[in-house]
């Protein structure tokens, strides 16, 4: 399960490793869990030693890592704070905005980074307006949400049918379809990053679109959303031999960020 809590898979280990060294961060479950599990709490995905310190000592890395916990857990609490009302109000994104800006460190970790993106997006114009509202409160609801025991979660979660392994995203050249709710910011953004990049957007997935990108705010009910169209449009053009990449927002934006 992703960080929007969109659930993927089934993984072997090697698809596992190999979308951490992408960067990837997740959540994970196998037979014997009865929660989701951060994936770095698995001893096989477990990669960095401790740093060793002196008798006595706690490690550095120790004591930042309890700063961060602190200030994400004072995070989530704004988080549930601004949503309380149902709406997230233009003084309360600045809010966030700002409270970030301070906490420029924790941008490194899930889930300001998610949030601090959506924000610089939302304020590039200056302005909130009553969409982008609407969908910081979908993102917030998705980020404060616990994670769903195993058994709920494969009884009621419909996995997006995401081309396995997910490939490393090429932009030059390329054509993409978007479908579905963006956390990065409204189809419009998504449209102008891939153009800077030397790639191409097509309004639906034809015989020549290279990748469909699925927004990480679409719901696990995906199949009854309005642009499920296009996951099946894609999903027949692969049977019938035109290849096309289906891939998440969250591998989509790690390329992104590459490139």
């Amino acid at each position: 399960m992703d960080v929007f809590h969109q659930v993927h898979g089934p993984y072997s280990k090697a698809e596992v490793k190999a979308l951490l060294r992408r960067g990837n961060r997740f959540f994970v479950a196998t037979p014997g869990f009865d929660r989701w599990m951060p994936v770095d709490f698995i001893p096989d995905f477990t990669y960095i030693p401790p740093l060793q310190a002196a008798p006595g000592e706690a490690p550095a890395s120790l004591l930042d890592a309890r700063e961060a916990e602190k200030q994400l857990a004072e995070l989530m609490g704004i988080c549930r704070g601004v949503i309380a009302d149902g709406v997230v109000a233009p003084e309360e994104a600045v809010y966030l905005r700002d409270w970030l800006t301070i906490h420029k460190p924790l941008l490194d970790c899930w889930p300001a980074n998610v949030i601090s993106k959506r924000l610089e997006q939302v304020f590039e114009d200056g302005r909130v307006d009553e969409q982008e509202q609407e969908d910081l409160l979908v993102l917030l609801r998705m980020i404060t949400s616990e994670e769903p025991p195993v058994n709920e979660a494969t009884a009621k979660a419909v996995p997006l049918p995401l081309t396995m392994p997910e490939p490393q995203v090429q932009f030059l050249g390329k054509r993409f379809c978007l479908t579905g709710r963006f956390v990065c910011g409204p189809h419009d953004y998504c449209k102008r990053a891939i153009l800077r990049r030397g790639g191409k957007v097509d309004v639906q997935p034809g015989p020549r679109t290279d990748y469909l990108v699925i927004g990480g705010l679409s719901l696990s009910d995906w199949k009854d959303c309005p642009d499920a169209s296009k996951i099946y449009k894609a999903l027949q053009l692969n049977k019938d031999g035109k290849p096309i990449c289906i891939v998440s927002e969250e591998n989509w934006s790690i390329s992104l960020a590459a490139n």
